[in-house]
């Protein structure tokens, strides 16, 4: 057994000592994107499409076959104030992003036996009297940007001002690394199919 994770051990030491630092890329008809690791573990991540366009700055570590990226500043994802106003079973959730604007966005609702009900195309604000209690929500804008679950704090709230993040964040993302390339995850957080493939140092 303790061979075993000798050899395990050795093997992330080896990935990590075999990782480049440098400008990693990818682009098709659709997207460009790219992602400059600085020797001295800060990173400039750039984003292109025909509709989307953002650039994130921050710092990046590695663990074994993983790129951990964090930008810089650090933004809560999503703020919210909770009340009790009126009836109990019914539910309200006003929506807006950080400067005070009403956007478009998907909610997402999580009961207590863990299954989700999403109510789609939604706008400033969502009022609902469901069959089952809310446990937690979670807010998905019009360019797929999703926040976190908030799990409900108090036992009676059912009015929830939120505060939604429009630009991305990275907090702890992970990408994998494979073939010295780089597999990002999309804005949805979900696992991307193509791959950043090496360019140069820097």
């Amino acid at each position: 057994m303790i061979k075993l994770l000798f050899i395990i051990s050795s093997l992330a030491l080896l990935l990590q000592l075999d990782f480049k630092p440098g400008v990693y890329h990818f682009s098709n008809d659709h997207i460009e994107e790219e992602i400059h690791l600085n020797p001295d573990k800060s990173f400039t991540y750039t984003f292109r499409g025909h509709i989307l366009n953002y650039e994130l700055e921050g710092n990046w570590t590695l663990t074994n076959d993983s790129l951990i990226l964090n930008s810089i500043p650090q933004r809560d994802r999503m703020l919210v104030r909770e009340h009790r106003k009126g009836a109990s079973d019914k539910y309200c959730f006003n929506v807006s992003n950080k400067k005070g604007a009403s956007i478009h966005y998907k909610i997402h609702l999580l009961d207590f036996e863990g299954n989700v009900v999403t109510l789609e195309d939604q706008w400033r604000r969502t009022k609902i009297k469901p069959s089952f209690r809310v446990r937690a929500f979670s807010i998905e804008d019009s360019k797929g940007l999703k926040s976190p679950y908030y799990i409900i704090e108090g036992g009676s709230s059912n009015s929830f001002d939120i505060s939604f993040e429009s630009k991305r964040v990275f907090e702890g993302e992970v990408w994998l690394i494979h073939d010295d390339k780089l597999m990002p995850k999309l804005i949805s957080g979900e696992l991307a199919q193509y791959r950043l493939g090496y360019v140069r140092s820097l």
